[in-house]
C-alpha cells in the first residue's frame, strides 16, 4: 500500500541460487478441535481527497452533495444467527460545535458517532475522526447475505460542517465451503489449538491447502 502514489511496486531479483519452495507437511494424527467456519471480512476504502493538502491521511466520499451515503457488501456463506461487527471510520470538519453520523444496516439502526467541533486557529485541529465498532446478530436484519450500510451526516448545528467516509469493515462468521478457484480463510478460535482440523464442504480430491500463516516462509 503506497501512501504517496496510486500504484505500488515490486522489484524482483535473482542471483542464480535455488529459491524458496513450498514444502509438503505431514498431517498430525489427531487434532484439538474441528473448524467448520472461519472469520471473514469485507473492507471498503476510497482515497479521494487529502483535506489539508498535507500529510498521509486521505478520505473518501464527502457528504456535501450526497447525504446519506450507501455502501453495499456481499456476505456469502454467512453463518445464520451469528454476530456481524461493523467498523465505521468517519471524519467531520465542523467549526465550533458538534456534528453526528447516524448509521443503519439493512434499515436497522446501528448507532451514532459524534464529531466534536474543530477550532478556527491556524494550527488547531481542523477535523475529528471517529472510529467505532457496532455488533449485532445477523438474525436481526433482513437478507443478511447482502448488507447495505447507510450513513447520514447531521450538521444541523452548523451547515458549513463537512463529513467524510474514511473506511468501513465488516467481520462475520462464514461457512468453510469452497466457492470459485481459491479461498483464503483463517480462524481466530483455532489459535488456542496446537493442531486444528478444518472441515471443508464441497471439496474434492484435487484440492490443495497452503499454509500461508507465514508468507515469507511458505
Amino acid at each position: 500500500f503506497n501512501l504517496y502514489d496510486n500504484y505500488s511496486y515490486y522489484y524482483l531479483t535473482h542471483d542464480g541460487a535455488t529459491g524458496k519452495r513450498i514444502e509438503e507437511k505431514i498431517l498430525p494424527l489427531s487434532s484439538d478441535g474441528a473448524v467448520e467456519e472461519f472469520d471473514e471480512f469485507k473492507f471498503f476504502e476510497s482515497d479521494l481527497e487529502n483535506v489539508l493538502i498535507s500529510g498521509r491521511e486521505w478520505y473518501g466520499d464527502s457528504y456535501t452533495y450526497i447525504n446519506p451515503r450507501n455502501y453495499s457488501f456481499s456476505t456469502p456463506g454467512l453463518v445464520s444467527s451469528t454476530d456481524l461487527t461493523i467498523t465505521s471510520a468517519l471524519m467531520g470538519m465542523i467549526p465550533g460545535t458538534s456534528g453526528y453520523f447516524n448509521s443503519k444496516i439493512n434499515g436497522v439502526s446501528l448507532g451514532r458517532q459524534t464529531i466534536f467541533g474543530a477550532t478556527s486557529s491556524n494550527y488547531g485541529v481542523k477535523g475529528q475522526q471517529n472510529i467505532s465498532d457496532f455488533t449485532l446478530n445477523s438474525s436481526s436484519i433482513s437478507n443478511p447475505s447482502n448488507v447495505n450500510v447507510e450513513i447520514t451526516w447531521d450538521n444541523s448545528n452548523n451547515a458549513s460542517g463537512i463529513g467524510y467516509t474514511n473506511y468501513l469493515e465488516i467481520n462475520y462468521k462464514r461457512e468453510l465451503s469452497t466457492s470459485g478457484s481459491q479461498l483464503i480463510f483463517s480462524s481466530i478460535g483455532s489459535l488456542n489449538n496446537t493442531n486444528t482440523e478444518y472441515e471443508l464442504s464441497s471439496s474434492n480430491s484435487t484440492m490443495v491447502v497452503w499454509d500461508i500463516e507465514n508468507p515469507v516462509y511458505p
